[in-house]
């Protein structure tokens, strides 16, 4: 019995921080663009309960293990301006949430595809990206009908 409590709490310390006020979820319904914004691929995902950031993974193979941090944000969006050597090549995103020292597990893999850029164009407009992200998500809280 010991032992099966030990490997039980030893997992949940594998995948996240256990703190007084419990342990924060993954991410959910995590989902990336697809070749919708030239260069470059933006990912949404569900808020956290009490979480204060999110960390957002990335990687060309779906190989959590191998994925590289590419940033943190306090929003439930993260536009990720990819490099040119990516255009068009699928791009594996995990997410994990943050509260003070409580981490959550990795979210699900959500793939993306970015926008080949342009013509002469050398990185994406990500003032542009934003500004038209944010109207997008005004539209779409708009047209939600209310609960």
């Amino acid at each position: 019995m010991r032992t099966k409590l030990l490997i039980t709490l030893l997992a949940v310390a594998a995948t996240s921080t256990v703190v007084a006020s419990g342990i924060l979820p993954a991410p959910r319904v995590v989902e990336a663009s697809d070749y919708a914004f030239d260069g470059a691929v933006i990912v949404t995902w569900t808020s956290v309960p009490g979480a204060k950031s999110y960390r957002v993974y990335r990687n060309t193979s779906d190989d959590w293990l191998a994925a590289n941090e590419i940033g943190v944000t306090s929003d439930t969006a993260f536009i990720d301006p990819v490099t040119s050597r990516h255009d068009g090549q699928a791009c594996y995103y995990w997410i994990a949430a943050e509260a003070g020292l409580a981490v959550s597990p990795i979210s699900d893999t959500a793939v993306g595809h970015p926008g080949v850029l342009r013509p002469g164009a050398s990185k994406p407009n990500t003032a542009r990206l934003r500004q038209n992200f944010r109207r997008l998500r005004g539209l779409l809280k708009q047209s939600r009908p209310s609960e």
